[in-house]
């Protein structure tokens, strides 16, 4: 056998042994909620990262820009999840503690 031949099995065996640990590992997570935090996965990415590990992501969660105060993403992700959206801006303003007591 030449030299060649003896690196492309030896490749093939260690990507062969990866993928299978790869699949063991999203095996665990078949039935659950994946959601892909920070992604930067276009949808087409994502359906081929779903078709791989055979399973459904639920959410792809881009990176949120923390010093927003409104973050659209976030907010989709939480009315998915059963969330419904707080009042936010001067209608939290403009109640006080002990308005939870009325």
């Amino acid at each position: 056998m030449t030299e060649a031949k003896k690196r492309k099995n030896t490749s093939n065996k260690i990507g062969s042994t990866f993928e299978s640990k790869l699949i063991k590992v999203f095996e665990k997570y078949r039935n659950t909620k994946i959601i892909l935090n920070q992604s930067l996965l276009s949808n087409h990415d994502v359906l081929d990262f779903e078709y791989e590990t055979n399973t459904k992501t639920f959410y792809n969660l881009p990176p949120l820009n923390d010093q927003e105060n409104d973050n659209p993403a976030l907010d989709n992700l939480l009315v998915k999840l059963g969330f419904l959206k707080q009042e936010t801006g001067e209608q939290a303003k403009k109640k006080g503690l002990f308005d939870l007591f009325k």
